[in-house]
């Protein structure tokens, strides 16, 4: 699993650290098609994100090493920072089989 810092951007446009922790994407137990982007906590174990994986393309790249989106539901804008590279490659291939394919991964 690829470890991160989460980010989310205040009203005021300051970026704020939610945590740190380990990236887990998941199914949707009600639904193949839906897909989720978790983030679980190391020092709680809790989830600190989880989003449900967009068809839309809305997930941006920046440097190496992060990922940026606008959450479509709630307009909440977010970031992961991945600790290393391998981790940001790892997510954004599987971002991009499921904008393609919803049920291109098995659950």
């Amino acid at each position: 699993m690829a470890r991160v810092k989460v980010f989310h951007c205040d009203e005021g446009g300051q970026w704020i650290e939610r945590g740190t922790g380990h990236v887990v994407i998941h199914q949707d137990e009600s639904s193949s098609s839906l897909w989720y982007l978790g983030v679980i906590s190391e020092k709680t174990q809790k989830a600190i994100l989880d989003c449900r994986i967009s068809s839309q393309d809305i997930y941006e790249r920046q440097k190496e090493t992060l990922l940026m989106w606008c959450e479509p539901q709630t307009g909440e804008e977010l970031a992961l920072s991945f600790q290393e590279v391998s981790g940001c490659d790892w997510v954004m291939s599987i971002l991009e089989k499921l904008r393609s394919d919803p049920g291109d991964l098995e659950g």
